[in-house]
């Protein structure tokens, strides 16, 4: 990659990968630590993305439950991964949420799918955080709502917003526009840390996504 001219390197850690008690949780952190080591020994900056875990899917060997926690009892869950992440990988950039349907999606808490939700929950993960030099980000899928990132960019301490792009319909085309806005305005510049470059028109996502926000699925 450095040879390539790629000047940085993404990790996605899935909650609850890295936390005490998580099988193997110590050997996934050293391998970790090496990696963060290799990036930096090339002059490449480091962004992770704190993600939740898939499980029982064609996505992951794992098969572990994340259902019945309350969003109080994931947000202090997240506050600790995040802190860990900090601490031993002092990465470049953190975003903290990057697709609130995902997050739902995963955990059962559909409350994230409230913009005012998200936004209380990212205030809250920055205010317990300590970051060090490492900027700080939140952000969407650009299929969803662009009301997170506007809400996100009115945030403080946020640095940045990631908007994640697969689909170019033009529903996604027009809210990764709106989100672009939205961070301009409030002098946020946006980071991409997921970015597929395949032609996908997206069929039936919108519609999932309206069922996801409705109650459906």
């Amino acid at each position: 990659f450095q040879q390539m001219g790629i000047r940085g390197v993404t990790l996605n850690l899935g909650y609850p990968l890295l936390m005490p008690g998580f099988p193997d949780s110590d050997r996934y952190l050293s391998y970790y630590r090496k990696v963060a080591r290799e990036v930096r020994k090339r002059g490449m900056q480091l962004a992770v993305e704190q993600i939740i875990l898939y499980s029982g899917s064609a996505f992951t060997p794992f098969d572990f439950k994340l259902g019945g926690m309350t969003i109080e009892e994931y947000t202090a869950e997240q506050i600790q991964m995040g802190q860990i992440i900090l601490d031993e990988l002092a990465p470049d950039y953190l975003t903290i949420l990057h697709e609130p349907d995902t997050v739902a999606e995963l955990t059962g808490l559909r409350a994230v799918l409230d913009p005012d939700v998200a936004t209380a929950y990212v205030k809250e993960v920055l205010s317990k955080l300590k970051r060090g030099s490492t900027q700080i980000g939140a952000g969407s899928g650009s299929w969803s709502s662009p009301l997170f990132a506007e809400a996100f960019a009115k945030i403080t301490g946020v640095d940045y917003i990631d908007i994640h792009i697969y689909w170019i319909d033009p529903g996604s085309i027009a809210n990764a526009y709106a989100m672009a806005q939205s961070a301009s305005r409030h002098g946020k510049p946006v980071v991409l840390t997921e970015a597929g470059l395949y032609k996908s028109l997206g069929e039936g996502r919108e519609e999932n996504w309206r069922a996801l926000t409705a109650g459906r699925s």
